[in-house]
C-alpha cells in the first residue's frame, strides 16, 4: 500500500506484523517495521501503540458494544470501593476486639480509641460508599445508553 502524497504514513497490519511505509520525496518507498524500529523510547512506545493498542480495536469495540464498557468503568469505581469498606470494617472490628482485651485486662479503666482512628475511619465509609455510590450511577446510566 503506498501513500497518495509525499511523506505521508499508512499503516498495514497484516497477520500482527506492523509496517509504516513512507513515500519520501523523489517517489521512493521507505519501510519502517517493528524489527527496523530505532530503539528510542519514543519510537518503541510509538510501536508498542501501534501493533497492540491499534490491533484491538477500541473504538470499535466502544461503538458496538458502548454498555458493557461503561458498565466496566462501574466496576472499576465498586471494586476499590468495596474493598475499602471491607478493610475499614475489619479494622474496625479489630480495634473493638483490642478495647475488649483492654476492659478485662484493666477493669477498673475505660478505654477508648483515639481521634484519629476514629476519623480515618469515618473518612474510608465516606470514601468507600461515595466509590459504589458512583458506581451504582455510572452502571444506571449505561442501562440508558
Amino acid at each position: 500500500m503506498v501513500a497518495d502524497s509525499d511523506d505521508e504514513a499508512v499503516t498495514q497490519d497484516s497477520h500482527c506484523s506492523i509496517a509504516l511505509l513512507f513515500v519520501g520525496n523523489r517517489g521512493q518507498v521507505h519501510r519502517l517495521s517493528v524489527e527496523s524500529a530505532p530503539r528510542s523510547p519514543v519510537g518503541t512506545c510509538y510501536l508498542f501503540y501501534l501493533r497492540f493498542v491499534m490491533s484491538l480495536h477500541l473504538m470499535t469495540l466502544f461503538t458496538a458494544h458502548p454498555a458493557k464498557l461503561i458498565n466496566l468503568l462501574a466496576l472499576l469505581f465498586a471494586f476499590p470501593g468495596g474493598w475499602l469498606l471491607h478493610a475499614t470494617r475489619r479494622r474496625e472490628m479489630r480495634a473493638m476486639a483490642s478495647l475488649q482485651a483492654q476492659r478485662q485486662s484493666r477493669p477498673n479503666v475505660e478505654p477508648t480509641l483515639d481521634w484519629a482512628t476514629l476519623r480515618m475511619n469515618r473518612f474510608f465509609y465516606i470514601f468507600g460508599f461515595a466509590c459504589m455510590g458512583l458506581a451504582l450511577l455510572v452502571s444506571w446510566v449505561s442501562t440508558q445508553v
